[in-house]
């Protein structure tokens, strides 16, 4: 069963705002007191999914959320762009100088990008593995999600929205009525946008990161859930073993989205990892 979630997604004193990047704007939420946390959604998500964190983890860091190109209340534009840039760009006009980084799926992909072109700015890194740049997953995750994709392409968003939430990554948050309502709400903002012709895509990194992992020396804590598909579970294996000293923790009875389905253990988890770290990590 879930875990009981908080009330508030935006803790009293939140600033809100958009940064211009590259050919559009990125909007943002922070709030709190303290070390930097930056938090990086997952595909077809946005800030919303870290609802829970924004609020609890505010109580001992000044916690930034955002919505990625794309997504959220953050257009596409119409220019050539790289997700590690903008976050770049966002950190440099916030004046944000070092932060850690929590990331989930997607989001994991575009913080080890950022750590590996802007090692400077990167404290220490929170992943749940997915979207690591690079690394092949296995034909069982590619077929798994082409139906949904396929829908999308053909606009047919209420199908490729069942699609994407009977994926197996996403079964066991989705098998919670209200979690299952949260997902949709972000879902259906972006399926079928997304899936267009002309929407621009994300510059890769090259090299990619998947053979580049040794060059990240920051403390970094893996996080994956025992219920996840086997093949982002492998990933994560991949991850921990790749990044020297990385620690890892499994969360019983999550999936993929363990951030919503576990917040309390997630929380603490995030919570205990940045404050042994800390000192370590200036």
């Amino acid at each position: 069963m879930p875990q009981t979630p908080r009330v508030s997604a935006r803790p009293p004193g939140a600033r809100t705002g958009a940064v211009e990047v590259d050919g559009t704007h990125l909007y943002y939420e922070q709030a709190g007191h303290g070390s930097d946390v930056v938090l990086v959604h997952g595909s077809m998500l946005d800030r919303r999914m870290w609802d829970e964190q924004f609020v609890s983890l505010t109580e001992h860091f000044r916690v930034l959320r955002y919505d990625l190109r794309c997504y959220g209340r953050s257009p596409c534009g119409d220019a050539e762009f790289a997700h590690r840039d903008d976050l770049a760009e966002l950190l440099e006009r916030l004046g944000v100088e070092r932060a850690f980084i929590v990331a989930l799926s997607m989001g994991t992909g575009v913080a080890v990008d950022f750590a590996l072109t802007h090692p400077e700015r990167v404290r220490g890194l929170v992943l749940v593995p997915g979207g690591l740049s690079g690394y092949r997953m296995p034909e069982e995750f590619m077929s798994g999600r082409q139906p949904f994709h396929d829908a999308a392409r053909a606009r047919q968003l209420c199908r490729a929205m069942d699609l994407f939430l009977d994926f197996e990554p996403m079964r066991t948050a989705a098998s919670v009525p209200a979690l299952r309502k949260r997902l949709e709400e972000m879902i259906g903002e972006h399926t079928w946008p997304l899936h267009q012709e002309g929407v621009p895509r994300p510059r890769p990194l090259s090299p990619p990161a998947a053979g580049r992992l040794n060059e990240i020396n920051v403390p970094t804590l893996v996080v994956t859930g025992a219920l996840d598909m086997p093949a982002i579970r492998q990933q994560g294996e991949f991850i921990h073993a790749g990044i020297r000293g990385s620690e890892s923790v499994v969360i019983e009875g999550a999936g993929h989205m363990v951030n919503m389905e576990r917040p309390q253990d997630f929380d603490r988890a995030v919570r205990d990892f940045l404050g042994r770290v800390g000192d370590r990590a200036l």
